[in-house]
């Protein structure tokens, strides 16, 4: 088995496992993955690493311009992800060399590591601090607060989608017993209710297209979706802010009494 066994599956199922066939959604699925893993106590996919070490041996796996060497320093921190897109033309080249990436460093290197996740140090700092296993609730709370933090500058719905069934897979995969599964196909049944012309699509997908594709919008739709999900609202329930649209539009036409 190889350190990269798990995003081999989820690659070559990316129509379940990511919401977009592309490096960053499966960057995002190892996100979730190792999270489950580390707060489930199962031995995790990678081996530890050390940052200073994998970047030296990164580094000198491939010849870059200059041009290249600067584009890596807006990064402030190099790693697989990043340094596949660099080299590569297309979407099926960078996801070919970061499994290449990591196989190799898996092969040559395993004194020196492979990640213990593609996240940035940014975000695998603030996984050091969860010292207590946290909920689906919390876990999702923090993701949508800082999204950025936890799936990358570019992080969008489909990113956390991505995220949670990596999450999901590892529980699978570990023989955990969780009930989260089951709590979020409940929610892809009650948005499909609510918004019917979605069904052919994942919640993630719907609350995007909603939000006119507007990040940080969107992950505040679906808080405020997954809210009502939570306090057991019907699916045909108004959202809050068209309520109080419609309560403001009301009371300013209303006759001054």
């Amino acid at each position: 088995m190889t350190a990269a066994t798990h995003l081999r599956h989820a690659y070559e199922h990316w129509e379940t496992c990511l919401a977009v066939f592309s490096l960053r959604h499966l960057q995002a699925y190892d996100a979730g993955y190792i999270y489950a893993c580390s707060i489930s106590g199962v031995e995790l996919p990678h081996p530890p690493y050390s940052t200073a070490q994998r970047n030296i041996w990164l580094v000198e796996q491939l010849e870059m311009t200059k041009e290249q060497h600067s584009r890596l320093n807006a990064f402030s921190w190099l790693n697989f992800v990043p340094l596949a897109y660099l080299h590569s033309r297309t979407e099926q080249d960078a996801i070919d060399l970061f499994f290449e990436l990591i196989e190799r460093a898996h092969r040559e290197c395993p004194h020196i590591e492979v990640p213990a996740s593609t996240m940035s140090p940014a975000h695998e700092h603030e996984s050091r601090k969860f010292e207590s296993p946290m909920t689906l609730d919390e876990l999702l709370e923090r993701v949508c607060a800082r999204p950025a933090m936890f799936l990358g500058n570019e992080a969008r719905l489909t990113h956390l989608w991505s995220m949670l069934r990596g999450y999901l897979h590892a529980h699978r995969d570990h023989g955990v017993q969780s009930l989260d599964e089951e709590r979020l196909q409940r929610f892809q049944n009650w948005m499909n209710q609510r918004y019917p012309y979605g069904k052919s699509t994942t919640w993630a997908h719907t609350l995007d297209a909603l939000s006119m594709q507007v990040s940080q919008r969107s992950f505040d739709s679906f808080t405020m979706h997954w809210k009502m999900h939570r306090q057991e609202e019907a699916a045909t329930t108004q959202d809050p802010a068209v309520r109080t649209m419609i309560e403001h539009i009301i009371n300013s036409h209303s006759p001054e009494k």
